[in-house]
């Protein structure tokens, strides 16, 4: 009951940011306001490559500790469950949202990767892949889109949605991109004193 209440509380926020092609924040701007806190929580990742998520949530939790003024406290939560769960491709918001009321936090950044590389677009994977000898993430040239949600504990319903999508042939910079796209727009609305949307 509770995962088809959070669905449905962020459906309107996923049609609203379709529409806008993703390049804009979809926001409750008061809602944000209010937040004090946030818990980064493990991102969903791509099956191609269940490593995507945590390395996205990882950079998002830099990016915000880094550039964030410090009356929000940010909280990065462990990513040791994978150890026990490897085929688990992230958490879902339920799991997400008991986390942050365990953790004390009143908002909780969520998110999923997708990668497309270039082998992908044009139907064509390397043996290497096939072989499974090193994960998707470190081919040289793709797309990544990593959408973030952020949610409020007290409503359950998602505050915050916004896309970054990047490409080019080094893994690593792509992704902090792609974050830095996502999560930038929050972060200069919190440190431009809560007043204005960037």
């Amino acid at each position: 009951m509770r995962k088809t209440a959070l669905l449905l509380c962020a459906m309107p926020l996923a049609a609203a940011c379709l529409l806008a092609g993703c390049e804009e924040p979809v926001a409750d701007e008061m809602a944000i306001q209010k937040t004090q806190s946030v818990l980064v929580v493990p991102f969903q990742s791509s099956a191609s490559d269940p490593s995507a998520g945590p390395i996205a949530a990882g950079a998002a939790g830099t990016l915000l500790r880094k550039d964030l003024h410090a009356s929000i406290r940010v909280r990065v939560a462990p990513v040791l469950w994978r150890i026990n769960q490897p085929d688990r491709l992230g958490l879902d918001d339920a799991e997400a949202i008991q986390l942050a009321r365990d953790l004390e936090v009143d908002s909780v950044l969520t998110g999923s990767v997708n990668l497309t590389l270039e082998h992908e677009k044009k139907g064509k994977t390397p043996e290497i892949l096939k072989a499974g000898q090193v994960p998707s993430s470190s081919v040289p040239k793709g797309d990544v889109d990593v959408k973030l949600r952020l949610i409020s504990i007290q409503s359950g319903k998602c505050i915050y949605e916004m896309t970054g999508r990047a490409g080019g042939d080094k893994p690593a910079k792509r992704m902090d991109d792609a974050v830095e796209k996502a999560v930038g727009p929050l972060v200069k609305f919190w440190n431009r004193g809560k007043k204005s949307w960037p």
